[in-house]
């Protein structure tokens, strides 16, 4: 009974939705997110609690975080380029940490000063080695 009752509430509840959808004429393709070019992601030792704590916030993960934002921003490539934090992923001894996808590259030691050389890499479809773990 739960089942049913649970998708008579979500029909009723998207009804409106589908019916706006249609009326404009368009269908579900303008729903859907552009998938990004490549996906930043930096280790800010976020806890699930929301707490950062640990060594990649220590060695200055938000403001590398705010480097790369301000680096895309600069070169008009936010629509291409995703920057996200993520929790600790475990190199605590390499932080902090930034992994680039869908390439797989995995970047160790990283400082604010090494946002700019990692994105003219990345632009230039190229990697940093002497980062590069």
């Amino acid at each position: 009974m739960w089942e049913k009752t649970n998708w008579l509430i979500k029909t009723e509840r998207y009804k409106n939705f589908d019916s706006k959808i249609n009326n404009k004429k368009t269908n579900l393709e303008v729903l859907k997110m552009e998938k990004p070019k490549h996906h930043i992601f930096v280790c800010t030792s976020s806890r699930l609690t929301g707490e950062n704590k640990g060594f990649c916030v220590q060695q200055k993960g938000k403001e590398i975080i705010q480097a790369f934002v301000e680096a895309l921003q600069d070169r008009d490539l936010e629509s291409e380029i995703l920057v996200t934090n993520t929790g600790c992923l475990g190199l605590c001894t390499m932080g902090s940490i930034v992994i680039i996808y869908p390439d797989q590259i995995w970047y160790g030691k990283v400082t604010v000063e090494d946002v700019e050389e990692i994105v003219d890499a990345l632009e230039a479809g190229s990697i940093v080695e002497r980062l590069s773990l």
